[in-house]
């Protein structure tokens, strides 16, 4: 039985569109605060700026940020839109002008989208709090900066130049890359992760991040592999934002990764088994999710890469059962620094085998899907005037995540399943903590 959270439409309930940016101050309280309780928590989501007319799907909303301020017992709230370069040329024309990923296009079907390839950067996946920044982040173009105070849009936010604004696309040859800034540049992931500083270290925290670049590959489509091959720019950035690591990652096939691992030693990517075919996307008939297609008979393959190039520890793929992974709730490493005897293998049990020092076992804990989330089937057609297609759509039909324990075993090259659990609550709400950057009241 499925377990689906009970959703009319992207229409209506939690997904209905906000229209107001409001700033309100000293909120009611019922009860009382903890006094130690300081801060500001705040929270990105989609919510387009105007209300759908056309083909719609919700993760195409305009960024709009959401901060609850708490300070001395009393409790401040604001929200604002994003107010990306995309944004401001729409509110200024009155209409939508731009294109995006799930499903939602200028009006006028394909007569009005042949040929335009570029996507609104919308900024409204994630938020982040790092190195003094306040970033917005979607993982096909770079991050918007807000003031935390008021969360006023600063603007782009290059990494003082190391990310060429475009969009996630390669030539295969830097020179050319650079040639085509505004169209080819270097996204950055809506998911990265702080490593925090380890006592006796130095360098504090890193943020940890990589970009997802397709490139065009005659060889990928000789070997019949589609036709893409994908690089993924691996970066670490210290507290001050310079650049502690930055090497790019070779990967055979499209790799639709929307989330990574990372541990002491090493980053994981799961990348599932999907095609890209972009002709329809380039005759502006459709969008690139709704393009993207599921081969449940091949496996998906996990990219183990060791964080620092130097170290001697090797990068490796192993194999695991078709799945589909958006999002992974931790990664760690387990033995090995001790050597001694752990188990790996297939399920149902494997010889042990010892484990030396820098040969770790990884276990990583994701969320999988039983089967790939068809985009195409869950955005609203053209011409929907009345919503009542958008209602009508089989929200039922999206597949339930489930809760999954892989653990992969580096010296015996091999991965096992160990643990799979369907979560009670499947939706949930979580805020990113910022503290002390309180406006002032």
């Amino acid at each position: 039985m499925r377990n689906m959270v009970n959703v009319v439409s992207y229409a209506d309930g939690v997904y209905a569109r906000v229209d107001e940016e409001l700033e309100v101050h000293d909120l009611a309280v019922v009860g009382e605060i903890p006094a130690a309780l300081d801060g500001m928590f705040v929270q990105n989501s989609p919510n387009p700026y105007f209300p759908p007319k056309g083909a719609y799907h919700w993760f195409d909303g305009d960024g709009m940020v959401h901060a609850f301020a708490i300070r001395d017992g009393r409790v401040h709230v604001r929200n604002a839109f994003v107010r990306t370069a995309e944004y401001e040329e729409e509110e200024a024309a009155g209409r939508v002008l731009w294109r995006n990923t799930f499903g939602t296009q200028p009006v006028g079907g394909w007569r009005s989208n042949l040929g335009n390839v570029m996507q609104k950067n919308v900024a409204n996946t994630n938020i982040i709090f790092f190195g003094g920044k306040l970033l917005c982040l979607w993982e096909a173009a770079q991050p918007y900066r807000l003031e935390p105070a008021t969360l006023r849009t600063l603007g782009l936010e290059t990494i003082d130049g190391t990310l060429q604004p475009g969009m996630p696309f390669t030539t295969g040859v830097p020179a050319l890359d650079k040639a085509a800034a505004g169209v080819v540049g270097d996204p950055l992931t809506a998911h990265p992760k702080v490593d925090r500083g380890r006592e006796g270290e130095e360098g504090g925290d890193r943020l940890v991040a990589y970009g997802y670049r397709a490139k065009a590959s005659a060889a990928a489509l000789a070997a019949g592999r589609g036709a893409f091959d994908s690089e993924l720019m691996l970066y670490e950035f210290d507290e001050a934002w310079r650049v502690v690591a930055r090497r790019p990652i070779e990967l055979e096939g499209f790799a639709f990764v929307h989330d990574f691992v990372v541990t002491e030693h090493y980053v994981l990517w799961f990348q599932n088994p999907c095609d890209f075919d972009p002709t329809l996307y380039v005759l502006g008939e459709k969008n690139p999710a709704q393009l993207i297609t599921y081969d449940a008979t091949r496996p998906t393959l996990v990219h183990v890469v060791p964080r620092d190039a130097a170290s001697g520890r090797a990068q490796r793929t192993v194999e695991i059962p078709a799945c589909f992974v958006f999002h992974h709730a931790r990664g760690f490493e387990r033995g090995g620094a001790e050597g001694g005897a752990e188990r790996g293998g297939a399920e149902g049990g494997a010889p042990s085998c010892e484990v030396a020092p820098g040969e770790e076992r990884l276990v990583v804990d994701s969320v999988v899907l039983e089967a790939f989330p068809a985009f195409d089937t869950l955005t609203r057609p053209p011409d929907d005037a009345d919503r009542a297609a958008l209602k009508a759509l089989d929200f039922g039909a999206v597949p339930i995540n489930r809760l999954t324990r892989f653990e992969i075993d580096l010296r015996c090259k091999v991965s096992r399943k160990s643990k799979q659990r369907t979560p009670t609550r499947p939706h949930s709400t979580t805020y990113r903590q910022l503290n002390n950057l309180l406006a002032t009241t």
